[in-house]
Order: C-alpha cells, then sequence, then structure tokens
C-alpha cells in the first residue's frame, strides 16, 4: 500500500499546493476570492482524494496532509433538556410565592 509518505506523493502535495497557492493569488488580485478559504478548499479537497492509510482512528489539521493516528475515544453523549409543561396547564413557578 502506499502512503503519504513515498516521495513521489510528497513531490504531488507540493505541486497541488504550488496550484491552488497561484489560483488563490490571482483570484484574490481580481477580488474574486479569499486566498485562505481557497488554500482551505484545496486542503479539503486534496485530503478526501486520500484517506486516511488504515482502519482506527487519525486525526489531520489544515496545512498538513498527513494523516496522524491518534487514540480513539467515545465522547459522552449530548444531552438536550426539554421543557416539560406541568400537568395541571400552570406555568411553572419562578422560585417565589404567589
Amino acid at each position: 500500500m502506499k502512503t503519504l509518505t513515498d516521495s513521489s506523493s510528497i513531490k504531488r502535495i507540493f505541486v497541488a499546493a504550488g496550484f491552488a497557492t497561484a489560483i488563490s493569488a490571482s483570484a484574490w488580485a481580481d477580488g474574486a476570492v479569499d486566498p485562505d478559504f481557497a488554500a482551505h478548499a484545496a486542503w479539503s479537497a486534496f485530503m478526501v482524494q486520500h484517506p486516511a492509510p488504515a482502519a482506527g482512528c487519525f486525526h489531520a489539521s489544515y496545512p498538513h496532509v498527513v494523516w496522524e493516528r491518534v487514540d480513539c475515544k467515545i465522547d459522552k453523549p449530548r444531552v438536550h433538556p426539554t421543557h416539560i409543561t406541568p400537568a395541571d396547564d400552570k406555568p411553572p413557578g419562578t422560585g417565589g410565592l404567589h
């Protein structure tokens, strides 16, 4: 299996980054596209085309194009409280005596 550490893959990465930079710089000069946005979009498209090299948990963050293995962890489910109307249709109290 080829990985992103192959020299030919790294060369392609730098060529792609160079093209993305050149395109985004010229577009920004015309006032059309923010170069940071274009660079992030190019990085994202590249990463989609080059998924993690194996099963498990990996992480990559802009501008790095190499997937790094990380420990898998399970987050606690998020609880979203819901409002419950009392059965006697009275509004809930505000803590004071009425």
